[in-house]
């Protein structure tokens, strides 16, 4: 997994990632591009602005988006959620370092979920 921090993973949380079911759901943002997608210069900010306003003009929905990644396990669930988001592609999203740090924090919280159920049983 890219981008996933470095941890010491216990046999819950490689048994959540392995069995898990995993989301990507890309949703429109509504945040205006403008003075959001950039901040460099005004002439380099016009240029990734005009841009993305092209590439959504021409249906990629990728290009200025809100990503959720979902992860469902055994009832449980938990979603991360990153807006101000612009690629080409659900693949470029999975092959940034912001997939596998949104796939590491839910699948952290599902394991604190669960053990939160399991200690609650046993007390």
């Amino acid at each position: 997994m890219g981008g996933l921090m470095t941890m010491v993973a216990t046999p819950l949380y490689l048994k959540i990632r392995d069995e898990a079911d995993i989301s990507i759901i890309c949703e429109p943002e509504y945040l205006p591009i403008n003075g959001n997608a950039s901040a460099i210069d005004p002439e380099t900010d016009k240029a990734i602005e005009d841009f993305i306003a092209s590439e959504i003009e021409s249906g990629n929905e990728w290009a200025w988006c809100m990503v959720s990644v979902l992860v469902e396990w055994n009832g449980l669930s938990t979603s991360e959620v990153l807006g101000g988001c612009s690629y080409r592609s659900e693949q470029d999203f999975k092959e940034s370092g912001y997939y596998g740090d949104m796939l590491h924090e839910a699948i952290k919280d599902l394991c604190s979920q669960a053990s939160k159920i399991a200690s609650a049983i046993t007390a």
